[in-house]
């Protein structure tokens, strides 16, 4: 099976996102993932509103009972920081935000 890309991450991230209803979260991964402007890409993916506070990508809670949509989301974080990562285009925020998330998710397996 080929890797996942970070088109993919984004593409996933959207789906769930606007399927529960983040629709203003999903339009930020949106317009990430279907920019063709290298130079934009790097600038939106530093963008608080995907790493930033209240009412940031990272800050959406999926509701309980939904399965592990919301752990889903949590890995995607994860993977989209990754692949920033793979490209040179992380930031520190993002790095700390992600490993966060990541010792998390490793403190809690389903």
């Amino acid at each position: 099976m080929a890797s996942r890309t970070l088109f993919d991450t984004l593409n996933e991230m959207e789906i769930l996102l606007s399927y529960h209803g983040f629709v203003e979260q999903a339009a930020v991964i949106r317009r990430l993932r279907d920019t063709d402007d290298p130079f934009d890409f790097g600038e939106m993916s530093h963008s608080l509103a995907i790493w930033g506070g209240k009412g940031s990508v990272v800050d959406v809670m999926i509701p309980p009972g939904t399965g592990t949509e919301n752990r889903r989301l949590n890995e995607l974080i994860v993977e989209l920081e990754d692949g920033l990562a793979d490209l040179g285009l992380s930031t520190p925020r993002a790095a700390q935000v992600a490993r966060t998330i990541e010792d998390w998710l490793n403190s809690h397996p389903w």
